[in-house]
C-alpha cells in the first residue's frame, strides 16, 4: 500500500481450523473446549515464551501449534511440566486438507513415539486438548473418498 502496488484480499481459513477439521477435530466443542489458541512451533527455548507455557498449559482449552514437528518433544515436556496431564490427547494433521493427509492420535506421553513411527514431519499441524477425542466419531475425511486424485503440494 505505502508503494501503491494494487493487492487484493481474499478471505480464507487459516490452517490451523482447516486442517483439524479435516481431520474430524473441531478447534472449539460447548463440552470441552470453549477457548483456543494459535502458536508457533518454534517457540521453544525462547526466553519469553517459557513464561508462557504455563498459561498455554492451564488457560486454553485448545493448542494448535504450526509447523511444531521439530520441536514436539519440547512441546509436549513443556505442557507437562506447567501443568498439562500426560493424558493429554494431541493429534499431528500431516498435509492437512490434501489428498494424503494423514492423521496420527495419541497422549502427550505417547505421541513423539507414534511421530516417530508413522514418520509424520512438517507440514503439519498439531491440535492439543480434549477435542482431539472427537477424531474418531467426527472423521468424514478417508483417503478412500479421493483414490485417485493427482497429488499437488505447494
Amino acid at each position: 500500500a505505502r508503494h501503491e502496488v494494487p493487492f487484493e484480499v481474499v478471505p480464507g481459513i487459516t490452517s490451523g481450523i482447516a486442517a483439524s477439521a479435516y481431520a474430524g477435530i473441531p478447534v472449539t466443542h460447548r463440552n470441552v473446549s470453549r477457548s483456543f489458541a494459535f502458536i508457533t512451533g518454534h517457540q521453544s527455548g525462547d526466553v519469553a515464551a517459557e513464561h508462557q507455557w504455563y498459561h498455554l498449559a492451564n488457560g486454553v482449552d485448545t493448542l494448535c501449534i504450526y509447523m511444531g514437528v521439530s520441536q514436539l518433544s519440547s512441546i509436549t515436556k513443556q505442557l507437562i511440566k506447567h501443568g498439562k496431564s500426560a493424558q493429554t490427547p494431541i493429534a499431528l494433521v500431516q498435509w492437512g486438507t490434501l489428498s494424503d493427509q494423514r492423521t496420527v492420535v495419541g497422549t502427550l506421553e505417547t505421541i513423539e513415539e507414534q511421530v516417530t513411527e508413522a514418520a509424520i514431519s512438517n507440514p503439519s499441524m498439531i491440535v492439543i486438548g480434549e477435542v482431539v477425542r472427537l477424531h474418531k466419531k467426527l472423521n468424514w475425511f478417508h483417503e478412500e473418498i479421493v483414490p485417485n486424485l493427482p497429488v499437488v503440494h505447494g
